[in-house]
């Protein structure tokens, strides 16, 4: 079942094909991914909310859905005579792999990588996969409760792309990281070609390409079920159609196209939004210089107040839904936990300062300079000293954690350090700064792209996991570092900068694509283990904990079970041990903003608590014995109904 939303990608693509498209180069394939990608998101979206309200969101509904799809496209492709498109399309997929053979392999390797991996994440855990194993019990993606806040107040798009997935695959979990893979072989697709906006030659588009498939947080996150790599998909392709609008001799129009690139780019606006608020903010800081340029560039007013009334409705229609539940449910646009939280709680430019500090040196720790974490995270502290900020101030740091760097060769998807391209792009922006070039335009991407990071570092509160939101901003420096590196090779005066700063950056990235894939492919290929116990793999102390407490439930036979859980508590390897012998399992004696959505008149025939209840507890007039206690888990079934405490310790 799930082939059938691979079928209706490929069928939407062969749609949006046109003849000139059909190369061997590729270059006129992007356009057309672009369009499908975003038009397949919006079809998907849609269908699912509105499903929800009707509490139909099932794998046959959603088979059905994407089978009339499939029924539509093809008879557009027959009606347009387009079929031959298919046979050209294969046939160039072939030919630019076969010129492209290191990036073919890359690609392969980190699919297959991606599809044996199993989530073991803290999020994935706690959150990402929870949330669509309750939505898939509920057929519906509308809030409910929750004992972790987190499910409900995250951006779900994501989420709700894997549901999908995972109802189309049986319940299962094996390919759902599948769309954090393709998104980031679609990221190194996005930036060549933002290289080749940029007047790259091919070669250097390469590079840059190779610079973000090195990157090690975009990788690491490449075989997870986190996020980022889709939120940096719609930033890139907002980068991608912006780029044609900032040049000072290109006027604003009113044609098809002109309407299509603001669809797509308000498209991106909203799906951004729904997938993680802080790309938008890169996206609005690029909204605001390209309407300055407007300004000064004279553009006409009612043709920008035609696009505007255009591009309004398409945002708003997207987050819309988002936007009612997050109303009806915290009262605001965003829960705290996914807005005021992540951004600083001062304007004391001292306290912007150190935080901006803080998030820039994250990346600065590398393996050619010994006890460099040391080296930059003492320097920060000295810095802080001298300005007499509190460097651990909650105001600038994610409550109030002691601020420190990670060790150099970090490749972790939370906390990856990401040194050659930071450096990579620190020493192009200084040779940006000292040439004396015309390319006014590639000027101005250099310093639009250095500002976002500033803004990012300065704004965005520091936390030990700030390198996952820094994944898009640091893409945007690949095409700069493209475009720099290819004018030092040809302007360079000293020899060594001009012959060998190519080479030297290409190693680094060969390096870092192998180093990531060992580390990952052995995470991936990891044997021995039940797969219930590789969730665990962060985390191996509970493990046997978690298997015992699911396996006394197992044997009971229970078939309803409560979870009474902490924010922190591993609730999806619960749930995925459980769910071939559980009709329902809900979240019960829940304490924040989901509580009005609790059933009330639910009654589990055990419970699973991370507190200890005692031996015996009390839950809506029905008595459980603790049956299970451990120090992770307690498991309590019910004994008798009808009975008070007091009554049944009479009767103890």
């Amino acid at each position: 079942m799930f082939l059938i939303l691979t079928f209706s990608f490929m069928l939407l693509f062969v749609n949006f094909a046109e003849p000139f498209d059909t190369n061997n180069d590729g270059g006129g394939y992007i356009k057309v991914w672009i369009k499908t990608g975003i038009v397949w998101c919006g079809l998907l979206y849609f269908k699912t909310e509105i499903l929800s309200v009707f509490n139909k969101l099932n794998k046959w509904t959603i088979f059905v859905f994407w089978i009339l799809v499939c029924l539509m496209a093809t008879l557009l492709i027959i009606r347009t005579r387009k079929l031959h498109y298919i046979k050209t399309i294969l046939s160039d997929i072939v030919n630019i792999a076969m010129s492209n053979k290191f990036f073919a392999i890359v690609c392969i390797l980190d699919i297959i990588i991606a599809f044996f991996t199993v989530p073991y994440n803290w999020d994935s855990m706690t959150y990402h996969l929870p949330r669509i194993v309750h939505w898939a019990n509920n057929q519906s993606v509308m809030h409910y409760a929750t004992n972790s806040i987190r499910q409900v107040a995250s951006p779900p798009f994501h989420e709700i792309i894997c549901l999908d997935i995972y109802l189309l695959s049986r319940n299962r979990d094996a390919l759902l990281n599948l769309v954090q893979s393709i998104s980031f072989l679609t990221n190194a697709w996005l930036v060549f070609e933002i290289a080749g906006k940029l007047k790259c030659s091919s070669k250097f588009c390469k590079v840059c390409s190779l610079l973000f498939l090195s990157m090690p947080i975009a990788f690491g996150e490449s075989v997870t079920t986190q996020n980022d790599n889709l939120s940096c998909v719609f930033l890139l392709i907002f980068v991608y159609y912006i780029l044609d609008l900032l040049h000072m001799d290109h006027i604003i129009g009113d044609g098809k196209d002109t309407y299509e690139r603001v669809v797509i780019m308000s498209a991106c606006v909203g799906y951004g939004y729904l997938t993680k608020p802080a790309v938008s903010m890169g996206m609005l800081m690029l909204a605001v210089v390209l309407l300055a340029i407007c300004i000064i560039r004279r553009d006409s007013v009612i043709k920008l107040l035609k696009l505007l009334a255009v591009s309004a409705p398409v945002i708003v229609l997207i987050i819309l839904p988002e936007v009612v539940k997050n109303i009806s449910t915290f009262g605001a646009l965003l829960s705290p936990i996914t807005g005021e939280r992540q951004l600083v709680g001062t304007l004391n430019p001292r306290y912007l300062f150190i935080n901006g500090l803080k998030n820039f040196a994250f990346n600065l720790p590398t393996v050619y300079i010994n006890n460099s974490d040391r080296l930059y995270a003492d320097l920060v502290y000295k810095i802080s000293e001298l300005l007499k900020v509190d460097i651990n101030a909650p105001s600038i740091s994610e409550d109030g954690r002691v601020f420190g760097l990670g060790g150099a060769g970090n490749f972790g998807h939370d906390t990856a350090i990401n040194s050659t391209i930071l450096y990579v792009s620190i020493f192009c922006f200084i040779w940006c700064l000292c040439r004396k070039s015309l390319e006014m335009f590639k000027r101005f991407y250099t310093y639009i792209v250095m500002l976002l990071f500033v803004f990012f570092c300065a704004f965005v509160r520091w936390e030990p996991f700030v390198s996952r939101y820094m994944l898009s901003y640091l893409a945007l420096f690949c095409p700069m570092a493209a475009v720099w590196l290819e004018d030092m090779s040809q302007n360079a005066k000293n020899i060594f900068v001009k012959n060998y700063s190519l080479p030297v950056v290409c190693w680094m990235g060969i390096l870092g694509i192998t180093m990531l894939a060992q580390y990952h492919g052995k995470i991936a290929f990891q044997e021995g283990m039940a797969r219930s116990e590789r969730y665990f793999r962060n985390n191996s102390g509970i493990t046997k904990e978690y298997v015992n407490a699911c396996s006394v439930i197992e044997n009971l036979g229970c078939e309803r079970v409560g979870l009474m859980l902490g924010e922190d508590t591993y609730s999806y390897p619960i749930m995925y041990m459980l769910k071939h012998d559980v009709k329902r399992i809900e979240h019960i004696a829940v304490s924040n903003e989901t509580q009005k959505y609790e059933d009330l008149a639910y009654t589990p025939d055990c419970i699973i608590s991370v507190g200890d209840l005692g031996d015996w507890t009390e839950f809506r007039n029905n008595y459980y014995e603790r049956i299970y206690a451990g120090e992770a888990l307690n498991v309590y079934r019910e004994k008798l109904s009808g009975l008070s405490i007091g009554d049944q310790s009479r009767l103890l």
